[in-house]
């Protein structure tokens, strides 16, 4: 008789290496949303899912059987994780995959924000010759800035944070950030500034670049009195969560010239839907549906270590006298809140 696990995996198909990871350990039921799931009726020992859709404490009293959730990404703000806590449910995130694709990302948004390409590009929609003479292309690629000693503030300065500092350092960006939670030094490893201050960054920065995760001390962290207090003309760029930002007070400031420009993979409210958006009258604003994270590689590498994560949990089942699951995990993230059931 088999003793292999079962799995509910919602919204995501696992590629075969992960199939090949948890072979003979687990087996993978796959669903579109958390209801379909529910309705069901299967009793998961383990539920896998991406950056969305919620996954609430009514959802998880509906999965009885329910002891690990691994989520497919680095945030886990979609999760109840106090409640999960309660229920024996430990919760599981991968926070190493990707670095590399969401640092590209924002570094991406940033220098198209300063060279304006979204702006500059021939469409060819566009009608009549290009513009040629100094005047016209003075006209046409207007705020375009050089990068040389513009000051880029960090809002967080984690991995990938750090990423872009590597990235944005040949640039000759003036780079600082603002990061409570970072170890003292960091700023001398990265020949960089550190803020004790979010309002002194905020005063001094010509970009922003946000890459911290969305918790109640971040939520709109940048609302309308942060606005106010920023440089005039500033540019913002969002690879984080979109909840950081309050979008119909960036939306004032987008308007108003305090925010030159801005850059959003990642919005309030996803998916994204420009008609439903407090920006969707804004200029200078360029949104990409919360991709920063995607390339092949990246999503290959994101099963990988979620399979790996899933397998130290269900090998550590098997044995005789088994861990705590939120101890078996390398990354569990909801520990504090973990109550360990009599049953696993």
């Amino acid at each position: 008789m088999s003793s292999a696990r079962l799995f509910a995996v919602v919204g995501h198909d696992p590629p075969q290496e992960a199939l090949d990871i948890l072979a003979g350990l687990a087996t993978l039921q796959l669903f579109d949303t958390p209801e379909e799931l529910v309705s069901s009726g299967i009793r998961p020992f383990g539920l896998m899912v991406g950056h969305a859709p919620a996954i609430s404490e009514d959802t998880m009293s509906h999965l009885p059987s329910l002891r690990l959730l691994v989520c497919l990404c680095v945030g886990t703000n979609h999760v109840d994780l106090a409640a999960a806590g309660r229920r024996g449910v430990a919760v599981s995130n991968v926070p190493a995959y990707g670095t590399e694709e969401v640092a590209d990302a924002a570094v991406t948004h940033i220098l198209n924000l300063y060279r304006r390409t979204h702006d500059t590009l021939l469409d060819r929609s566009r009608p009549g010759p290009a513009p040629s003479t100094p005047r016209e292309i003075g006209a046409f690629a207007k705020g375009i800035t050089r990068l040389r000693g513009q000051k880029l503030g960090l809002v967080a300065c984690g991995p990938i944070g750090q990423a872009v500092v590597l990235r944005l350092k040949p640039f000759g960006f003036d780079i600082s950030f603002f990061d409570p939670f970072l170890q003292p030094g960091i700023e001398k490893v990265f020949g960089i500034r550190r803020h004790l201050s979010l309002d002194d960054m905020l005063a001094e920065s010509d970009c922003l670049s946000i890459h911290c995760p969305l918790t109640k001390g971040t939520k709109h962290l940048l609302n309308a009195d942060a606005f106010r207090k920023m440089k005039r003309g500033v540019r913002i760029v969002n690879t984080g969560r979109g909840g950081v930002i309050d979008e119909d007070a960036l939306a004032v400031a987008l308007n108003n010239g305090t925010v030159f420009s801005a850059g959003l993979d990642v919005q309030e409210v996803e998916p994204f839907n420009w008609e439903d958006s407090p920006l969707k009258a804004c200029p200078n604003v360029v949104c990409t549906p919360h991709v920063a994270w995607y390339s092949d590689e990246s999503l290959a590498e994101m099963w990988r270590m979620a399979a790996e994560e899933a397998k130290l949990v269900l090998i550590n089942c098997q044995q005789d006298t088994p861990l705590p699951i939120s101890k078996a995990l390398k990354n569990c993230v909801n520990g504090r809140f973990y109550e360990e059931p009599s049953s696993i």
